[in-house]
């Protein structure tokens, strides 16, 4: 069981007001979740009727921090989690050393869509964590059958017709993998 051994820190990206997120901290663990939208962060304590201290961090933006006597473990970011740089950067300050992250990717030609879902190539995951961190692909998949061995977008032309959704839009890429890593803090 994921949680067995006494309390764990959590780290849980695009949280919004999830119930996750109490059933966790209502078990004594720390959770730390990441959101964009401010609002979802402010009902979640609002609705579950937790004290709350906000903050501001610079270069991420709001922290929401409980404040009901259980020294703060229900803590949410609010900021732009679609800068992979600060997301990284927010991510390593919430792990210990030998801290555990899995991360799951898609990478398509961009040309087709633009996102989100955002495409993230194998090699861009090794350039934003190899430096602090142990990356294992765990499985990697390929949805098309069309190999992409550079691992680069093929600068192909998207589609006549622009497609009205993301999943349309990913059956006509030329390529699409999803990736599954295991990343461990160094």
């Amino acid at each position: 069981m994921m949680f067995e051994g006494g309390a764990k820190s959590v780290f849980a990206p695009l949280c919004g007001k999830s119930l996750d997120l109490i059933w966790m901290y209502n078990r004594g663990h720390t959770v730390v979740g990441a959101e964009i939208a401010e609002q979802a962060v402010q009902e979640l304590f609002s609705e579950k009727k937790l004290d709350v201290h906000v903050q501001h961090v610079e270069g991420v933006g709001p922290l929401y921090k409980s404040t009901d006597g259980t020294d703060g473990r229900l803590q949410v970011y609010v900021g732009d989690l679609f800068d992979l740089t600060k997301y990284r950067d927010l991510l390593l300050s919430s792990l210990k050393k030998d801290g555990q992250y899995y991360l799951m990717i898609i990478d398509y030609d961009p040309a087709v869509w633009p996102g989100p879902p955002h495409n993230i190539t194998d090699q861009r995951v090794r350039q934003l964590y190899g430096e602090y961190c142990n990356i294992e692909m765990m499985q990697e998949s390929n949805l098309t059958g069309i190999s992409n061995p550079d691992n680069k977008a093929s600068g192909g032309n998207a589609p006549p017709a622009k497609p009205k959704s993301a999943g349309a839009a990913l059956r006509t890429s030329s390529y699409l993998y999803d990736r599954y890593y295991k990343i461990t803090f160094k």
